[in-house]
């Protein structure tokens, strides 16, 4: 449809100046520590499913999402490390948020409020400093509360009749934030108020859809916890 075309061809543009503002001069402050120490390497030499299944592969990082995806390109391309091409992966996955934004959205924002939104999130300063040197990290923790808000949205301004469906989706959503930063933790408040502003009412088995859902997404983090318990 006409909107959709529009809104995909305005996060199109967004991701693109987001990506080229955030990779100017991206190596100018030299290396960090887990780009000096070289750990990243390891997820070169093993194959995708034994990294996905391997949790604590560093011992002090739960989730290397990110570090399992770059290992990946550099496994399949046979490319070498490079500082930027890291960097840039974080990046690079903002800006696929920001698209998924656009489509998960459109419909149910209008171009203006799109158009306002996109604008504010890119010349954000502190989303840009953050998001260019992956600071926490937050890039794939950005990419996944773009993808919340969107839901949200669309759930309640186009098809607010299935609702209690998108809420098991953003229960979902939100156990894997968990396990990817345990700080996200911090989002039960703003996604009870999403919950209970929706426009159904819910069954009792919805709850447990949501409880379920949540009970998936922070199972990698639950077997992380159990397997240090046993050692």
């Amino acid at each position: 449809s006409k909107s959709l075309m529009m809104s995909l061809i305005m996060g199109l543009c967004a991701a693109a100046i987001f990506l080229a503002i955030c990779s100017i001069n991206l190596t100018a402050q030299g290396l960090y520590q887990d780009e000096a120490s070289g750990s990243v390497f390891q997820y070169k030499e093993r194959n995708l499913i034994k990294n996905l299944l391997s949790f604590d592969i560093l011992g002090n990082v739960v989730s290397p999402i990110k570090s399992i995806a770059y290992g990946a390109y550099m496994r399949f391309f046979n490319a070498d490390f490079s500082v930027y091409s890291w960097r840039l992966t974080g990046i690079i996955s903002v800006c696929g948020g920001i698209i998924l934004f656009c489509i998960i959205t459109y419909g149910s924002l209008s171009l203006f409020s799109l158009f306002l939104f996109l604008a504010l999130l890119i010349t954000d300063g502190s989303v840009i400093l953050s998001v260019r040197h992956d600071w926490g990290p937050v890039a794939l923790e950005l990419v996944f509360r773009l993808i919340l808000i969107a839901v949200w949205i669309r759930s309640q301004l186009k098809n607010a009749h299935v609702f209690p469906k998108n809420a098991v989706f953003l229960f979902l959503l939100f156990g894997f934030s968990v396990y990817l930063k345990q700080s996200s933790v911090i989002l039960i408040v703003p996604l009870i108020l999403m919950v209970i502003s929706g426009h159904n009412k819910y069954s009792k088995r919805s709850y447990y859809a949501c409880v379920l859902a949540f009970s998936i997404g922070i199972l990698p983090l639950l077997l992380v916890n159990i397997k240090t318990f046993l050692k």
